[in-house]
């Protein structure tokens, strides 16, 4: 079987070494930024599904996250095996089951959820723990986490949360509201940028029309609005 996909387009790029991985949604291609070679790989030579939502690299060890619409990932090490992990298509969850981003530290995928956090170990290739934000009926959906030196924070459907370090965040009156200052919801996009905590508030989200987002800063006295022009020297 001979696979006839285009690759003049592309939805996710990730670096793994000298090789550029890329996605089409379908399949996946690579370039080898060494000898300028260009491969294929697809659900006939390798990969577990279709449908690639999602390409993250871990820099920690090099391991590549395909994670595709339907929750189903796939582990590429870095000598190119790859390994399915399809725990969270497969588990039966209350609330909506969406991947919406990844975010890593150490050897750790904190992956964004329409249900909650799910932490998986990218060395042991297994799911480590489940983090909840909301009440203890209605999971909240997570968009994005990024973390500090002293807390870990959710992008969040309802509005900013943090969950302290050395908290059990398992539980989830653990993961507190951080409004102040701001709209309660929702936030799409979370990261620590040069140490600043800077989250995005999307109008996009909250009125499904096309509009400008907010960007926020967390500050000791709330949140600020962040201004890309005022920083840029700092960046």
């Amino acid at each position: 079987w001979l696979d006839h996909l285009s690759y003049n387009y592309s939805n996710s790029v990730s670096k793994v070494g000298a090789k550029v991985y890329f996605s089409n949604g379908a399949g996946l291609g690579t370039y080898n930024t060494g000898d300028n070679s260009i491969e294929k790989l697809t659900k006939i030579n390798g990969l577990s599904d279709i449908g690639i939502k999602l390409l993250r690299v871990n820099d920690y060890n090099n391991v590549l996250l395909v994670v595709y619409e339907n929750t189903n990932v796939d582990i590429i090490t870095p000598n190119e095996k790859i390994i399915n992990v399809s725990d969270i298509k497969r588990k039966i969850i209350t609330g909506k089951k969406t991947i919406n981003e990844v975010f890593f530290s150490g050897k750790f995928a904190y992956i964004s959820c329409g249900f909650g956090i799910v932490v998986f170990d990218t060395e042991k290739l297994e799911i480590k723990d489940t983090y909840y934000i909301g009440t203890a009926s209605v999971n909240l959906e997570v968009y994005d986490v990024t973390k500090n030196d002293t807390a870990f924070f959710a992008a969040t459907t309802d509005g900013m949360f943090y969950g302290k370090l050395n908290a059990n965040l398992s539980y989830f009156q653990n993961w507190k509201p951080l409004n102040i200052g701001v709209a309660p919801g929702p936030y799409n996009s979370v990261v620590n940028f040069n140490g600043k905590i800077i989250a995005n508030y999307s109008h996009k989200l909250k009125t499904n029309l096309d509009s400008k987002d907010t960007l926020y800063e967390y500050t000791a006295s709330g949140w600020l609005k962040y201004s890309i022009n005022s920083n840029y020297k700092d960046a």
